[in-house]
């Protein structure tokens, strides 16, 4: 039970699902505000929206899967 909630590096589990939870809620703010500087600025209308929002989603996946892979 112990190794469970054992991070890497000393951190503790609450600590380390707030900071994918801000990476996560950064890159999608990020994706939205491309999405709509796509949009609006270079009319790109909703194509732009989904494709900025789309990239900000994935990115932050991309973090989470990185950090999981970096605790093996």
């Amino acid at each position: 039970m112990k190794e469970i909630k054992k991070i890497k590096d000393g951190m503790n589990l609450p600590l380390h699902i707030v900071q994918l939870g801000f990476n996560v809620l950064g890159t999608t703010l990020g994706g939205l505000l491309l999405g709509w500087f796509l949009q609006e600025k270079l009319g790109f209308g909703l194509i732009g929206f989904l494709f900025g929002l789309l990239l900000g989603v994935f990115s932050g996946l991309w973090i989470i899967l990185k950090q999981i892979l970096n605790q093996k």
